[in-house]
């Protein structure tokens, strides 16, 4: 009898993994998204940037930390796709392929630096450190048409068991979780390793030190700890692509 009840456990789990995989691969709602190129400086500045990746890289939230750390005026452009795992954002670049032409002509020509801000979606969701690594490295071979540096922030720790908006999500993190990330709550460092295993150490911004009170809730930082986020990720910059700043 028990092993007839674990049996159909088993078969009931296994159907649900089914179900949630196949209605995340069927919504495509994604390729078509919304999410405007921002720019700040001015179209003559010494300096270029596209910014590219999640939430955290929208509005110009690190814009004006960025251009701090240089001592020459700075033009950076940003994209920022809410809610997107790296996955997503590499189809959006993809699929919609004149993005890359608008951000390249909306900083000015080709840019000097390229930032990536990407995966904090894909470790709440328990994606796995593999798919991670390799969307964000395809993120990365986009952007290197439009810069030839190229530089991707490490995943920084956050709340990985933050609670999902989405009908479904808590239950699709938590078979995630298991299927991916062998039940592990917080894979942070299994994510870091898969990435630094396919990306150079040259195009790699070691993550600052977040504490819980920089955050305005599980996974966004307050405002004020976007602009140091951008200083760091400028002096970054300079320090991995330093003999091409003046």
């Amino acid at each position: 009898m028990f092993k007839k009840l674990f049996l159909v456990s088993l078969a009931v789990a296994f159907s649900a993994v089914a179900a949630v995989a196949g209605w995340v691969s069927s919504d495509t709602r994604y390729l078509s998204p919304v999410a405007p190129i921002l720019c700040s400086g001015s179209s003559s500045s010494t300096i270029r940037i596209v910014v590219v990746g999640d939430s955290w890289a929208s509005a110009r939230k690190i814009d004006a930390g960025l251009s701090s750390a240089f001592p020459v005026p700075v033009r950076i452009c940003s994209v920022g796709f809410s809610g997107f795992n790296t996955k997503k954002i590499a189809d959006a670049l993809l699929v919609s392929d004149p993005r890359l032409d608008r951000l390249e002509k909306a900083v000015g020509g080709r840019a000097d630096y390229a930032v990536i801000l990407a995966g904090v979606n894909d470790i709440v969701g328990h994606y796995g450190p593999e798919f991670y690594a390799f969307h964000a490295a395809q993120i990365r071979d986009r952007l290197s048409d439009i810069s030839e540096h190229v530089a991707i922030l490490e995943l920084p720790y956050v709340n990985t068991n933050a609670p999902s908006s989405h009908t479904f999500g808590d239950l699709e993190h938590w078979l995630y979780r298991w299927l991916f990330d062998a039940g592990v709550i917080d894979p942070t460092d299994a994510y870091r390793a898969a990435l630094s295993s396919r990306v150079a150490s040259a195009g790699l911004i070691p993550s600052p030190i977040l504490t819980r009170d920089m955050f305005r809730d599980d996974v966004h930082l307050k405002e004020s700890e976007y602009r140091n986020l951008g200083s760091f990720i400028g002096a970054g910059l300079t320090q991995l692509f330093v003999p091409d700043v003046d």
